[in-house]
């Protein structure tokens, strides 16, 4: 794998750098040249020692990033226009992961609380703390040392935050067609919220016959904390950006979140939209799904937000909603708990909308993908 490298960067004048950063004698060597298309030739090295007595291995990890163009390295600051508010975002957007991560272990908790202890520390946004970094993709990857976010025995750890969150700050001589979310932008999420969630998938699908359970609606962009509109448990509420991503992540770390772009002719609705979802910050939830219920879901909240920018004239229109499976005599089980818990009896027929007939109706277009949503087979 090193003479693979080697030969690939031979005519860039910098094939001594990478030979210094490894250090000889290592038992393991692993080395990565990582794509991008930006241009950017970025390589990772990681060497393991075994030692005597030793319960893990030492570990050195080496970063190498150039800009192809113009045979120049990169440093940490050459990506940004703002350097400080570049590293509160890694590091807020790190910190989150990790801790999401976390939770979902469900630990006693004295154990969560001393490896929280571990990822507060590690990720506080200080330039030690993000000194290994690749651009991998669309993504700015972090390396971590071992023992810097998780405790040793967990290895080595990784992050992937995504371009798109640093929009406002990257150097764009670097980065000139990065994607840029937008005020009005519907995030369609694959996410995993137990029998909820469970009972969505098993009757509906979204776009490209993914799994779609939950949507928000990006209400704000700033340099550091874009805000989404949304309607869950807790009802509706404002939620940061990078809060949303990390609930729910692919098998390489990445966001299960898709985005959904109006249709240009609904554009000029987009800022009476978002003041119309901002007048029900702390309305209640709507678990019933009834369209007369108090509370509104996820999806009824996004479109009764342009229903009403529209002077109360439908743009998204409901429609029958269906619990039951492919066989139509039979309502999904995760349903039958559900409204049984609920001690109401099934919706079946009653008007209403979800976020994966959302994602798929004709204006609404999906410009982006942050990460990979699971597959799902077309129902009804």
């Amino acid at each position: 794998m090193i003479k693979k490298c080697l030969i690939i960067i031979t005519g860039m004048m910098w094939t001594n750098l990478l030979l210094a950063a490894i250090s000889f004698p290592y038992e393991h060597t692993d080395v990565q040249l990582l794509k991008n298309p930006y241009g950017i030739t970025s390589i990772r090295l990681q060497e393991e020692q075994y030692q005597q007595h030793m319960a893990h291995p030492s570990v050195s990890i080496r970063t190498i990033n150039v800009d192809s163009k113009n045979q120049h390295i990169l440093n940490f600051s050459d990506l940004f226009s703002n350097e400080e508010n570049a590293l509160q975002i890694i590091a807020t957007y790190s910190q989150a992961y990790f801790m999401e991560k976390l939770s979902q272990e469900k630990l006693p908790s004295e154990n969560f609380l001393s490896r929280s202890e571990f990822i507060k520390t590690g990720t506080t946004p200080k330039l030690e703390n993000y000194q290994h970094w690749n651009v991998v993709a669309d993504y700015l990857q972090i390396t971590f040392e071992r023992a810097q976010v998780e405790p040793s025995y967990y290895g080595v750890q990784k992050v992937d935050v995504p371009l798109a969150l640093l929009m406002n700050v990257l150097n764009p001589k670097l980065f000139p067609n990065i994607f840029q979310l937008a005020p009005g932008d519907l995030l369609f999420q694959d996410l995993a919220c137990g029998e909820l969630c469970d009972g969505i998938n098993s009757t509906t699908y979204g776009y490209r016959h993914t799994t779609v359970s939950h949507v928000g609606m990006i209400v704000a962009i700033d340099k550091t904390q874009p805000e989404v509109i949304e309607a869950g448990s807790a009802g509706v509420k404002l939620t940061p950006l990078y809060e949303f991503l990390v609930r729910s992540v692919d098998e390489f770390g990445h966001p299960r979140v898709m985005v959904g772009r109006v249709d240009d002719k609904l554009k000029p609705l987009i800022p009476k939209a978002i003041k119309e979802a901002l007048q029900y910050l702390d309305y209640p939830y709507n678990p019933t799904f009834l369209p007369d219920a108090k509370g509104l879901y996820c999806s009824q909240l996004i479109t009764r937000a342009f229903f009403e920018a529209n002077n109360n004239v439908t743009i998204f229109a409901s429609h029958p909603m269906n619990f039951k499976t492919e066989n139509p005599n039979v309502f999904s089980p995760a349903w039958v708990r559900y409204f049984s818990e609920l001690k109401q009896s099934i919706p079946q027929g009653e008007s209403g909308n979800n976020p994966g007939m959302l994602s798929r109706d004709t204006q609404v277009h999906v410009v982006y993908f942050y990460g990979k949503l699971r597959a799902q087979e077309t129902i009804g």
